[in-house]
């Protein structure tokens, strides 16, 4: 129960559930049609996000700040491999080649992992940004890390995985935001206290600007775009919007 972040890759969604420490995982061939449960799996500690490479995926343990490696070659079957310790009260992963990234709510930073061998990740770095970073999406060579206590967006030249550093800081024009999702030059915010989400323009990440922010009732705990679709949880209502 409590569904708290989705993330979609290829036919399949995948849904980590903070209340029953689990992840589900949902076979969404025809996103217009009703979804079928293909799996369910349980061992975590308060999971609170979820990025998937391949035939793995990384989850966020909120609860004993550790980053869990699953192998989801078989969706129906999933299994956790390895975890590997992170900052404190890691709130979201994202993963590009061989490096995860966590944001860390309570210590303030993102960590850099190395999972060049998923069975043996190791921490190679990590990077102070705002009050309470939330959750890290990557696009090319910057991640987007929205920090939930002062409401900004920092964004990360990450070149160099092993030396990343912050490029920009601005508000989102929202209050408590959740997590960003990348869409070719915008960032996809959704403010969990204000109910809104907002888009940015990321076309210059030196100097970012919000250009438009919408109400999504239900407290929207992240979003995540594929195609023309948008998919947004609320945690206070128990749905996908």
């Amino acid at each position: 129960n409590n569904p708290f972040f989705v993330t979609v890759s290829g036919k399949y969604a995948y849904v980590v559930n903070y209340g029953s420490a689990s992840l589900s995982i949902y076979d969404v061939t025809n996103p217009l049609l009703a979804t079928t449960t293909l799996a369910t799996l349980g061992g975590f500690s308060n999971p609170v996000s979820v990025a998937v490479s391949g035939k793995y995926a990384y989850i966020a343990n909120y609860g004993n700040n550790t980053i869990s490696v699953l192998d989801v070659s078989n969706p129906a079957s999933p299994s956790i491999i390895s975890s590997v310790g992170v900052g404190t009260q890691p709130y979201s992963v994202a993963v590009v080649g061989k490096y995860v990234y966590s944001a860390n709510l309570g210590s303030d930073n993102v960590s850099v992992v190395d999972i060049s061998s998923p069975v043996s990740p190791l921490l190679v770095n990590t990077v102070s940004v705002g009050d309470g970073p939330g959750y890290v999406s990557v696009s090319g060579e910057y991640a987007y890390v929205v920090n939930n206590v002062d409401s900004t967006l920092s964004i990360l030249d990450i070149s160099n995985p092993r030396a990343p550093s912050v490029v920009s800081t601005l508000s989102t024009g929202g209050t408590g935001p959740q997590s960003v999702s990348i869409s070719g030059n915008y960032a996809y915010v959704p403010n969990y206290n204000s109910n809104s989400l907002s888009v940015i323009n990321i076309s210059n990440v030196a100097s970012p600007f919000v250009v438009a922010t919408t109400s999504v009732p239900g407290g929207p705990s992240a979003s995540f775009v594929a195609g023309r679709y948008m998919y947004i949880p609320t945690y206070a209502t128990h749905t996908l919007t």
